[in-house]
């Protein structure tokens, strides 16, 4: 008889526990933090597919110091790529055409100082992206490669304007920006790795065969290339807003054929940090010329707000 209460209390015992078992949810993973990319100071939306963002808008404000002038660089920038489908029939056309890899980029500069007033280029680009799938690993780490097809009309102000000095020396690289003529690039690459756990971590090298028409002037061929770095100081989610980021950039630019013009080269180098709050990013940067960087340099800020992607 006692064998049996024993036996019968157990069960009930088994049975409550059970049922207090099941009342109780699931440990719950978790939630990784958003990567944040680190973004160049040139921005040409390279690190597209790590923001998830398919819709930016960017406003720089730079002041440019050369041969004793001053002079303030406006750029607007606008990106729009295409959101992810969430209607089945579409998302299957999404898939099968890769459709969210492509965006389309608008740019446009202005320019106000002592010696110029002028309304820049404008610039269109397509790009396509191709991720690397041996190299994506969840949201931790992410490698793709880049083509794009920009084209940069001559500045707004007149077919025959001559940039200033201190915009020639500063933006030397850009050719539509240092000169008034047609800038057209038809096949850039460029090719990113992104490590996203913890710290954002970037590399990326780039090259942009170009021709460049100018104004009264023989034609230009010549390639541009770039080589960007960026780290962030602390771990995502660590500090409120993210850890900052610092991000550095060589820009360069070679004329490799003008008709009886010689070879020609311009670089520049850059620094900044990035701060991101929500959606919104902020970047201040320093820019200079290497062989003058005690004449010209260049301090700026951007300004950059996007929509998430969400899939």
């Amino acid at each position: 008889m006692r064998s049996a209460v024993f036996a019968f209390v157990s069960l009930v015992s088994s049975v409550a526990y059970a049922d207090t078992r099941a009342d109780v949810a699931p440990p719950v993973p978790t939630e990784t933090p958003t990567a944040r990319p680190v973004v160049p100071i040139d921005d040409t939306r390279s690190y597209g597919p790590t923001a998830r963002n398919f819709f930016d808008v960017g406003v720089t404000s730079a002041l440019l110091f050369a041969d004793n002038t001053t002079t303030l660089q406006l750029t607007g920038q606008f990106v729009v790529g295409l959101p992810f489908a969430k209607v089945r029939e579409l998302r299957e056309l999404y898939e099968t055409y890769n459709l969210d890899a492509y965006l389309l980029r608008a740019r446009y500069d202005l320019f106000a100082g002592d010696e110029t007033s002028n309304g820049g280029p404008m610039t269109f680009a397509l790009q396509r992206y191709f991720s690397v799938s041996r190299l994506a690993i969840g949201q931790l780490a992410f490698a793709h490669a880049g083509v794009e097809a920009a084209l940069a009309t001559p500045w707004f102000s007149g077919r025959d304007v001559t940039p200033i000095r201190a915009i020639q020396i500063l933006d030397g690289p850009d050719t539509e920006l240092s000169d008034s003529g047609w800038s057209i690039r038809p096949f850039s690459t460029y090719f990113r790795a992104d490590f996203l756990a913890c710290r954002s971590e970037s590399l990326e090298l780039g090259l942009a065969p170009e021709a460049f028409v100018p104004i009264g002037r023989v034609n230009e061929y010549g390639t541009r290339f770039h080589i960007a770095a960026g780290f962030s100081l602390g771990c995502h989610g660590n500090m409120s807003p993210y850890a900052p980021k610092i991000t550095l950039e060589y820009r360069g630019r070679v004329r490799m054929y003008a008709g009886d013009q010689g070879v020609d080269y311009r670089d520049n180098i850059a620094a900044g940090v990035q701060f991101d709050f929500g959606p919104l990013v902020v970047q201040a940067f320093y820019k200079a010329d290497p062989g003058q960087l005690g004449t010209a340099a260049a301090f700026g800020v951007r300004l950059q707000a996007g929509m998430e992607n969400k899939r």
